[in-house]
């Protein structure tokens, strides 16, 4: 593994402009998210991004709705009992992208705390230099995932970690992640129909 960056998707009430927000989505990530994805930037340096552990980033339309006609850089968010100031603004996230949120901040004393505790899971992404160590990668990941479990619970449990490659996320089948997807079924079935009408067509 060369790289690694993990993402947990909140829908929490974020406080900007001393109003409290829930209609924004976050997500917590690790440091490197900006040098790991290719998310650019409209304001400020990803790679300075959060270079400060209490650093947030938030969207170009955040940036329009909630500071309008004013610059967000410097503004104060506050988030789980902790105040986070706005370093840089980010373009929208594509809309094709299966990441997608309002306002990225760094992951913090909040979460790290939480450890195996913890109900809820990040979504994982690695680099891996080589793929034919996919294997073994994903057999210690299972070991790491079992080290973790009470002895009570080893018993009635039975499961292995499996890597997916990114290609293939936006069809995915897993319903433990935050990724947001497409319905390839029914892409299939509207592709059929377009061929339908087009044969139908030419024969007319």
């Amino acid at each position: 593994i060369e790289d690694m960056c993990r993402i947990f998707k909140e829908h929490d009430g974020i406080t900007m402009n001393e109003v409290v927000n829930f209609n924004l989505t976050s997500i917590l990530t690790d440091y490197n998210f900006f040098s790991f994805f290719t998310f650019p930037m409209k304001e400020g340096d990803p790679k300075t991004a959060f270079a400060s552990p209490n650093n947030v980033i938030i969207t170009e339309s955040t940036a329009k709705k909630y500071y309008p006609n004013k610059n967000p850089i410097g503004e104060k968010v506050s988030y789980h009992g902790v105040d986070f100031s706005i370093s840089g603004v980010m373009y929208d996230m594509p809309r094709n992208s299966h990441i997608q949120a309002d306002i990225v901040f760094p992951f913090f004393w909040y979460f790290v705390d939480w450890g195996w505790k913890s109900s809820f899971s990040y979504d994982t992404y690695f680099i891996i230099s080589d793929a034919s160590a996919i294997p073994s990668i994903e057999k210690k990941l299972t070991e790491i995932a079992y080290n973790g479990l009470a002895t009570s619970e080893l018993s009635n449990m039975r499961f292995g970690e499996e890597l997916e490659p990114l290609r293939d996320v936006h069809f995915s089948v897993a319903s433990n992640d935050s990724a947001v997807k497409g319905n390839k079924q029914l892409l299939n079935i509207f592709i059929i129909i377009a061929i339908a009408i087009l044969i139908i067509a030419c024969i007319n």
